[in-house]
């Protein structure tokens, strides 16, 4: 096969034998003449904040027969920003890892599929499968029914490939793959992770004032909530996302099918995490209560499902009542990261550009102050500020009800 590359001003993303690899990864044409390819930025709306999106558009000229043929392909590329952070770099990095390391080894058990194709990891560039050229999207708003049933679903096939892969190692995968699943969100560091954490916390504490809530429930929340996430003894642990927020979130043109995007933040972690983060970041109060029985119905029938067509019976893993239990036991997580998070993941496009369109501002509001962004925001968007509102206030009522242990 001989292979001309046409290389763009683009060479710092990929080089000529990194595509060719991309081409032969995607595609299964022989007798390539030549192969052309360019990577712009994605302009659509913007799936992340701690990457880059672009569009790579690969040519191939190939000769079938008699006939030369001229085929084009579009795919999602990742990559790490510029003079990015350690810590920035450090999870690019481990995603990466994911997708080159680990991905494959889950992709052996009998599952439909629940997240992207990746064609090339590299530690700073991640080449994924173009998943709007296939027709899904990413839901407007928040979730409605079908795309609740069918996150679920996929977030249930995921911990089913992790529950497969432990029994087929027999030894916690924390152990298998010793580093790879360290705790990111909600951690306290000696650097700009506590940071985040701090400017959340304090956004968090001023609203409760302004509602006329006790503030000093916020911080307990959070002490509690670390607590409880810790790995204990009978629990059923996976690998979870835990960044389960509506933009990670891809939808078939009929909502039937989903896929997971963005493993910069997964964790081995109680399953249940990922449960109560999908339904506190994706829908509200009143749809919650509506939805949730269901949404745990299904997960629980989904990995029943996938666990016996790889020869695995639930009875042996988690019935019912335990996921039911399991997921109570993880409402202060759910309810913390709809207030850590959620006052960033809540916002509109627009707004969600002006908060990260200028690097400087940016650089403030994340990891100092974004309490004035926030509550401008607020005062101009009712339907907004009824959902912070409401995370705040459902986070200190609990803590109140049910203290400590």
């Amino acid at each position: 096969m001989s292979q001309h590359l046409v290389l763009s001003a683009a060479t710092d993303y990929l080089t000529r034998e990194e595509v060719a690899t991309v081409v032969s990864r995607f595609s299964s044409l022989k007798s390539i003449k030549s192969i052309d390819f360019h990577i712009v930025p994605l302009h659509s709306e913007k799936l992340g904040y701690l990457s880059e999106q672009l569009l790579l558009t690969i040519q191939v000229k190939c000769t079938v027969g008699n006939r030369e043929l001229a085929q084009s392909y579009t795919f999602f590329v990742k990559s790490s920003v510029a003079n990015s952070s350690a810590f920035n770099s450090r999870v690019f990095r481990e995603e990466s890892h994911f997708y080159r390391d680990f991905l494959p080894r889950l992709r052996q058990f009998h599952v439909e599929r629940w997240s992207p194709q990746c064609y090339l990891a590299k530690d700073n560039v991640l080449v994924l499968e173009n998943l709007k050229s296939r027709g899904f999207h990413l839901a407007a708003g928040r979730l409605t029914a079908s795309q609740l049933r069918a996150a679920v679903t996929a977030v249930a096939r995921f911990h089913a490939c992790s529950m497969l892969l432990e029994r087929q190692l027999k030894v916690p995968l924390t152990e298998a793959f010793q580093g790879f699943f360290r705790a990111k969100s909600f951690e306290r560091d000696d650097g700009r992770n506590s940071k985040w954490l701090r400017a959340g916390l304090e956004l968090a504490e001023c609203i409760a004032r302004d509602l006329g809530l006790e503030s000093e429930y916020i911080v307990t929340a959070y002490e509690e909530m670390t607590r409880g996430n810790r790995l204990t003894d009978g629990e059923c642990n996976v690998i979870c996302h835990q960044d389960l927020w509506i933009n990670n979130l891809m939808f078939s043109i009929d909502d039937k099918l989903c896929r997971l995007l963005d493993f910069q933040m997964v964790v081995y972690a109680p399953f249940a995490i990922d449960i109560i983060q999908l339904l506190h970041l994706n829908l509200d109060g009143a749809m919650r209560t509506k939805l949730e029985q269901f949404a745990i119905k299904v997960y629980h029938s989904v990995l029943e499902q996938t666990l016996t067509l790889n020869g695995i019976s639930i009875d042996q893993v988690v019935c019912l009542e335990k996921v039911l239990q399991a997921v109570q036991r993880q409402r202060l997580h759910g309810l913390f990261a709809a207030v850590q998070i959620g006052p960033l993941v809540f916002l509109n496009k627009r707004f969600a550009r002006d908060y990260t369109k200028d690097p400087i501002h940016y650089q403030y509001y994340h990891f100092v102050n974004r309490k004035d962004f926030i509550r401008k925001v607020m005062q101009s968007d009712q339907g907004y500020r009824c959902r912070i509102e409401e995370s705040v206030r459902e986070l200190v009522v609990y803590v109140k009800r049910y203290g400590v242990r």
